[in-house]
């Protein structure tokens, strides 16, 4: 499926490029750099921004500088993994489920028009990782 901006009466979708920007980005960390990271996001038109490792404390849904953000990170001790998805004004009106699954997966669902879209980030665990870490995460995104 193409999701188009230019598609015929639907005004908000009417920007004036023909298809969305989508990224992903390993930041290694987001504190004190949000701001700059949404001025990038901007900068290369970006409409869906998928960050991982962005050392973050909690989970919930937030809206910053205009860009809505779905974010994971630990609930408890030192901030490490972290994931985000960080989406443009005019999608962020289509979230209708958001799902924060742990520190290293973040789902956010859209319906536009009549056709359901998931965004899924994920930051895997690297090589340094125990076994069991790794089967763990591995399991829940098999979910």
């Amino acid at each position: 499926m193409g999701l188009h901006r230019k598609e015929q009466g639907d005004p908000k979708l009417g920007k004036n490029n023909d298809c969305y920007r989508f990224g992903t980005w390993n930041v290694r960390t987001l504190t004190g750099k949000e701001l700059e990271l949404i001025g990038e996001m901007k900068r290369y038109r970006l409409d869906v921004l998928g960050v991982s490792e962005g050392k973050m404390r909690g989970n919930g849904m937030k809206t910053v500088e205009g860009v809505t953000c779905v974010y994971s990170g630990v609930q408890e001790g030192r901030a490490k993994a972290g994931v985000a998805i960080y989406m443009a004004e005019e999608l962020a009106v289509y979230i209708k489920e958001w799902k924060c699954i742990s520190e290293r997966m973040v789902l956010v669902r859209l319906k536009i028009r009549e056709e359901w879209v998931c965004f899924v980030q994920v930051y895997a665990p690297t090589e340094d990782s125990t076994v069991e870490e790794k089967e763990e995460f591995f399991g829940i995104l098999q979910e």
